[in-house]
């Protein structure tokens, strides 16, 4: 048994990427490997339109979702702290949350004046 856990953003693509086969390209500790996935996953990456992408990416879920390489046993409660008072220039995504990953965040930051 591996217990392991992952997070993800709004947008899906790391997070869908543990899933590509183990051998190649994926982080999955499981073993798993789908080459129905793998395309799936790449056309999702290499389209530029919003709506065939979309459609990739729930394909992908549907494949994942039915072969179902893991089992969810608990889900984290998604918290952020910021002083607002102290600090301008968040740049917050699509949930009202920014991310650590998010440059334009740290470009923005500044002190109250």
């Amino acid at each position: 048994m591996v217990l392991d856990g992952w997070g993800g953003d709004a947008d899906p693509g790391f997070i869908m990427c543990i899933f590509q086969d183990w051998n190649d390209l994926g982080y999955a500790g499981v073993a798993y490997a789908d080459p129905a996935f793998d395309e799936m996953y790449a056309k999702a990456y290499s389209t530029m339109d919003a709506n065939e992408r979309l459609n990739y990416i729930n394909e992908c879920q549907r494949i994942v979702y039915e072969d179902c390489p893991y089992t969810c046993i608990c889900y984290d409660q998604s918290v952020q702290a910021i002083n607002s008072s102290a600090w301008t220039g968040y740049v917050f995504n699509s949930l009202g949350m920014f991310g650590n990953e998010r440059l334009d965040t740290y470009i923005n930051l500044e002190p109250v004046a």
